[in-house]
């Protein structure tokens, strides 16, 4: 379950990768070991997985806490730029431990998220075809959810 802090970052990044016009993304989304989409082994979770047009990949890990940020739950920086999302006092305590091609997004007083480190581009760590089939997936899982809550299904 995530916490109340969680939901709030969630809700500002999604927000702010749309303002920042990086389209097409969805939460915790599952990489799976052969790319079919749920029929391998799943590998890594990222908490939210961005891509534009043009096929420039943005990955994001939320952390909310200190154990939050050194548990060892991986860290899934598989995009072309990769962000941690996180509240501005525990970047202030975690600064020295995000790699230098990371980014950060840290809370605003006035509800936003703003960039205080910018994320350098690397290579994909995965083929495109298999992040765009975890896309594909968690986009598949987040509608069958909606129409769930809307309990009149997909009539």
């Amino acid at each position: 379950s995530k916490t109340k802090k969680t939901l709030e970052l969630e809700r500002k990044l999604y927000a702010r990768t749309r303002q920042d016009g990086y389209p097409y993304g969805a939460f915790e989304v599952t990489l799976w070991s052969n790319g079919n989409g749920g029929n391998g082994a799943a590998y890594e979770r990222v908490d939210f997985l961005t891509v534009d047009r043009k096929g420039i990949w943005r990955a994001y890990e939320i952390k909310v806490s200190r154990a939050d940020f050194y548990s060892s739950a991986a860290k899934s920086f598989i995009g072309n730029y990769n962000y941690y999302v996180m509240p501005e006092w525990l970047y202030n305590e975690v600064s020295k431990d995000i790699p230098s091609n990371v980014g950060v997004l840290v809370e605003e007083v006035q509800g936003t998220l703003k960039s205080i480190k910018k994320a350098s581009k690397i290579d994909v760590g995965l083929p495109a075809e298999e992040l765009y089939i975890s896309l594909i997936c968690s986009l598949s899982r987040d509608a069958d959810k909606y129409y769930e809550k809307r309990k009149g299904g997909r009539s």
